[in-house]
């Protein structure tokens, strides 16, 4: 038996805390001289390996309140980015119709009523540039979120390839592991 005795089941919460108990028994493990091989306690690496069995799908829970985490996001994003554009869009026709009637009351002086109709298109584009401009702020937010957690799940995906990769391939001496309950 080695010298380093992995944690209690209780003191690893997660596959990474695993695969540090992994990493110690085997950096504490004897080499057999002359080759880069060392000799390890089969049954410490077989509990350890049911160990991270039992742990992944916690994890895999965690990526899945994240995904959802994130969809939560992009609705509530969206919701906002078209009450947003609703009441630009809004606005820009109470502009509109406040500056059609503004220049329907000065119909009769050619300049004011030429005036009146610049000012209306005017807004008619500012408020347009208004939405245009909510509108790609919210994507642009939409697309930073969605950004941040690719990153976090390449980052979760990543560690949980260098745990898989750590693993020692399964023995095949004929011993049965013992399964794990689903």
């Amino acid at each position: 038996m080695s010298q380093t005795q992995p944690p209690a089941t209780d003191e690893l919460g997660t596959v990474l805390d695993i695969v540090d108990a992994l990493e110690e028994l085997l950096g504490g493990a004897r080499r057999v001289p002359f080759t880069p091989n060392v000799v390890v306690n089969e049954e410490e690496v077989v509990e350890l390996a049911d160990r991270i069995r039992v742990a992944l799908p916690d994890d895999l829970m965690a990526a899945r309140h994240t995904l959802e985490e994130r969809d939560r996001t992009l609705e509530r994003s969206a919701r906002e980015a078209a009450d947003v554009s609703s009441r630009a869009q809004e606005e820009a026709e109470r502009t509109v119709r406040e500056a059609r009637a503004q220049a329907a009351s000065l119909i009769e002086e050619h300049v004011i009523v030429r005036a009146a109709t610049e000012r209306a298109n005017s807004l008619v584009a500012e408020a347009q540039q208004q939405i245009l401009s909510q509108r790609t702020a919210a994507d642009d937010y939409a697309h930073q979120v969605m950004r941040r957690l690719e990153e976090q799940l390449e980052r979760w995906l990543a560690t949980v390839r260098e745990g898989l990769q750590s693993l020692p391939e399964p023995a095949r001496s004929g011993r049965r592991r013992p399964r794990r309950k689903d």
